[in-house]
C-alpha cells in the first residue's frame, strides 16, 4: 500500500522513474528464500489429515527456515557494507563516516532489542481490539502490524518520494 503511494507520487512530480538494477536484482533474489519459507509450511498445512505434519513435527523446520532468513539477511547486510563503490559515493556524496562500525554496532543492537520489545507491546495491546472487533489475523498481521509499527517511516518514505 505505501510502496503504491510511494510510486504514484514521484509518478506524479517526476514523470519519469529510476530505479537501481543492483539493489533491485538483489532485493528479488533475497525476496525468494523468504517465499519459498512462508511457502512450506502453508503447503504441508494443506495436505490431507492422514498425512498432515502435527505442530511439533512443523515447528523445527520453521524455526530453522528463520534462522536461515536471519543468517542471509546478515550477509547481505555484509555485503552492503563492503561494496567499495557504493560505500564511496556515499561519502563522496555525505562526507566521511561519524562514527566507526564498531562504535555504530552497539548502539544499534539495543536500537533493534528495543525495537523487539516495542512490537511485543504492539502485538499485545492490538489482541484485544481486533478480538473485539472481529478482525481476521491475516489482516492484523499483514496490514494493521506493519502499517502502524512502520507510520513514521512511511510518512517519511512518502514526503521524501513526493
Amino acid at each position: 500500500m505505501v510502496l503504491g503511494l510511494l510510486l504514484l507520487l514521484d509518478g506524479l512530480k517526476n514523470e519519469t522513474q529510476f530505479f537501481d538494477l543492483i539493489g533491485l536484482g538483489t532485493n528479488a533474489t533475497m525476496l525468494v528464500p523468504a517465499v519459498i519459507s512462508l511457502g512450506i509450511p502453508a503447503v504441508l498445512a494443506l495436505g490431507p489429515l492422514q498425512v498432515r505434519p502435527s505442530e511439533q513435527n512443523i515447528s523445527f523446520p520453521r524455526e530453522g527456515l528463520a534462522v536461515v532468513l536471519i543468517v542471509i539477511y546478515m550477509l547481505y547486510v555484509l555485503f552492503l557494507l563492503t561494496q567499495v563503490s557504493r560505500v564511496a559515493d556515499l561519502r563522496s556524496e555525505h562526507g566521511p563516516p561519524s562514527m566507526k562500525l564498531r562504535a555504530a554496532s552497539g548502539p544499534m543492537a539495543v536500537t533493534t532489542i528495543g525495537i523487539i520489545f516495542m512490537s511485543e507491546l504492539l502485538v499485545g495491546a492490538v489482541e484485544p481490539v481486533a478480538e473485539q472487533w472481529g478482525l481476521f489475523d491475516l489482516f492484523i498481521g499483514a496490514m494493521l502490524v506493519p502499517l502502524v509499527g512502520y507510520i513514521a517511516e512511511h510518512i517519511v518514505a512518502v514526503q521524501t518520494a513526493y
